[in-house]
């Protein structure tokens, strides 16, 4: 934790972007998170989770989700909602095929 990531994402229709988000939660098996912060604090940050879930049946739930704070999220708004929400259902879809190759 406190470490950074180099992470790059390339929602439908946006631009590619690379950042460095800060490690906030790592538990081992359960969930990553981290905090991405644009510029300085408070103008654009996102928090994001990736969390698995054991179903107790041999099988895991997956659940991805962003909390964003800052000035320009209302700005942001409808490219968060659209974009950015696309883009992580991709990953998922990815996410989920590739799981179940093995």
């Amino acid at each position: 934790m406190g470490k950074c990531l180099a992470v790059t994402i390339s929602p439908p229709n946006s631009s590619k972007n690379s950042f460095n988000p800060k490690v906030l939660i790592v538990d081992k098996d359960e969930q990553i998170s981290w905090l991405g912060i644009l510029l300085f604090n408070d103008i654009f940050n996102g928090e994001h989770h990736l969390v698995l879930n054991d179903n107790g049946n041999g099988t895991t739930a997956f659940k991805q989700y962003e909390n964003f704070t800052g000035m320009l999220v209302p700005l942001l708004k409808t490219k968060l909602e659209v974009n950015t929400k696309k883009g992580f259902e991709l990953m998922n879809e990815v996410l989920k095929e590739l799981a179940e190759k093995n």
